[in-house]
């Protein structure tokens, strides 16, 4: 099985078992799962706290305390941005290890990026869990190209990964962060590597590979996003007959004319749309995530986002530029676009910049 290095002589396999979005009722059938992923092969478990309030790093505590090898398995797991304090990311880290019911974490990641928090302060609470023994390297997750290389100035070699979303629609890490690790040999962990299947299936491209190769669109898709050579895909996974299947996409290689087949079918296109001219009627967008739908609703933040729009568009004014751009499909029903992705994104550049001020909007078909 493909594998990636991680840190000293401790591989990894290049496809992960993702814990995003699982549902606290499915306890039982999620620890099958993570199971079924490990016996097929895959040793990386990616978790946080903030995934239904620990329960998912519970979820994988118990998944991985029977007959398996801790020191074989590579178990990640994020602080939340309003947990970057000092002693807060250190209460942080020995609460997840007491739900996950292990020692030690392999990698863990700032989730999210704080502005009202020095990242000084920070990473020398992650410095002193390294010291200790209970971290073995400290990972980035959501953080801007700027933002990482200040981070890498800090701490350098024990920067052991970084994780962004990346998949066939949202590519704009392909410009310098890839490349980055790459140069790095630093593990670039992809998120939603397959859009929760909102790209079009049947591409004339993924339709020839699919034949080509005898394998799942979802199969070519993860291993398209597995062609740099430190990416990882972490996909999240309902059921134990799709998670194997997303194992086994290592277990082929595409060739650099399949690949270009697909790039030429999903094409990175960004554009500038007033935010007035996008209708935010369904919040959630194609992750099904819980959003608003008007300006009144993402000040109050009763669903309490993380991190908040307030916050994003406080870290707005400072940066002028979004993390990543939202993303757009035309709506005939409204006869405008409609936001399908990044629900936070936009509600932080209103607050930041009002809803006259373009912003950077990769349109999806």
């Amino acid at each position: 099985m493909l594998q990636r290095k991680l840190y000293n002589d401790k591989s990894i396999t290049a496809i992960g078992l993702g814990t995003s979005g699982i549902h606290p009722d499915t306890y039982n059938e999620q620890v099958n799962i993570i199971r079924a992923g490990l016996d097929a092969g895959a040793n990386l478990i990616d978790t946080a706290e903030s995934y239904i309030k620990g329960i998912s790093e519970k979820i994988v505590g118990e998944a991985i305390n029977k007959g398996y090898d801790r020191d074989k398995l590579c178990i990640c797991s994020k602080v939340s941005p309003e947990h970057l304090k000092y002693h807060s990311v250190i209460n942080s880290c020995e609460q997840s290890l007491r739900r996950l019911n292990t020692d030690y974490l392999d990698i863990y990641y700032i989730h999210w990026p704080n502005n009202s928090i020095s990242l000084s302060e920070t990473l020398n609470a992650m410095s002193g869990l390294m010291s200790r023994g209970i971290i073995k390297g400290i990972g980035l997750s959501n953080f801007s190209f700027s933002k990482i290389l200040e981070v890498y100035e800090l701490i350098g070699i024990n920067l052991k990964a970084i994780q962004m979303e990346y998949n066939i629609l949202e590519r704009g890490v392909e410009k310098t962060i890839i490349p980055f690790c790459d140069t790095l040999n630093i593990p670039f962990v992809a998120y939603t590597p397959l859009c929760q299947g909102s790209f079009n299936v049947n591409a004339r491209s993924l339709t020839n590979l699919v034949k080509k190769h005898d394998k799942s669109v979802y199969q070519v898709v993860l291993r398209w996003i597995l062609r740099h050579s430190t990416t990882i895909a972490i996909p999240k996974s309902s059921g134990i007959k799709h998670t194997i299947e997303n194992i086994n996409s290592a277990s082929f290689d595409l060739s650099e004319q399949d690949c270009n087949e697909i790039d030429c079918d999903f094409t990175y296109k960004i554009e500038k749309i007033l935010p007035k001219d996008i209708v935010c009627k369904y919040a959630g967008g194609y992750e099904k995530r819980v959003g608003y739908t008007n300006l009144k609703e993402a000040f109050e933040n009763k669903n309490n986002l993380i991190p908040n729009p307030l916050d994003l568009a406080r870290e707005l004014l400072v940066t002028k530029e979004l993390l990543k751009p939202i993303q757009v499909s035309w709506s005939n029903e409204y006869n405008s676009w409609e936001l399908i992705n990044g629900n936070g994104r936009y509600w932080g550049w209103v607050i930041a910049f009002g809803d006259s001020k373009p912003i950077d909007s990769l349109i999806v078909n």
